[in-house]
């Protein structure tokens, strides 16, 4: 994960900010849509090595990540400003782009998948919720990188795996053949 350009904090110290990459998980529409009402089962795994360091018997990693997907009623714009406060109009408060936005339905919760290093979730829901390309935001979380100079400019590996299975159906070959033509990451 990139930085981005370095600001100043309210205390007058540089810092920088790490980069959000949002990945678009192409799923196809009609497939899907045919189907509507089918339940599909929907699983994202981030995994990654996040250097940890002992000082002062705490454990502490040298960056954390953690993962969102949008919603079944959002944009892709409106699931970028959610994730990226950079990406909000000025003035517009995060209370307007609440988690609610996204599935609710996942079997952990982002609160609980998000404190390891490993984080998987489930999400069992109807076809036509899913239908369409997803955006996966893979979002940095500041840990002790951001506090030495010398660490500021590292970057973390990471590796992304979204499943989908509708059962019944043999949508391998078409998801296959999308993810050849589309893969696409951005960074915001």
């Amino acid at each position: 994960m990139p930085n981005s350009e370095p600001f100043v904090d309210s205390e007058g110290e540089e810092r920088r900010r790490r980069v959000v990459k949002f990945i678009r998980v192409p799923v196809p529409e009609e497939i899907f849509l045919e189907h509507p009402d089918d339940l599909v089962e929907f699983c994202v795994t981030l995994s990654y090595f996040g250097e940890p360091s002992t000082f002062r018997r705490s454990e502490r990693f040298g960056l954390r990540l953690n993962w969102d997907m949008q919603g079944p009623a959002e944009s892709g714009e409106e699931f970028r400003a959610r994730i990226n406060a950079e990406l909000r109009p000025k003035g517009e408060a995060k209370q307007t782009y609440q988690r609610t936005s996204g599935f609710g339905q996942w079997q952990i919760g982002p609160q609980r998948r998000s404190r390891g290093t490993i984080q998987t979730d489930r999400l069992s829901v109807r076809a036509s919720l899913i239908a369409g390309d997803k955006l996966i935001a893979v979002t940095p979380v500041l840990g002790w990188w951001d506090d030495r100079s010398g660490t500021r400019e590292e970057q973390m590996a990471y590796s992304l795996i979204a499943t989908v299975e509708l059962p019944g159906q043999n949508i391998y070959p078409l998801v296959a053949q999308a993810v050849d033509a589309t893969v696409e990451i951005e960074t915001g």
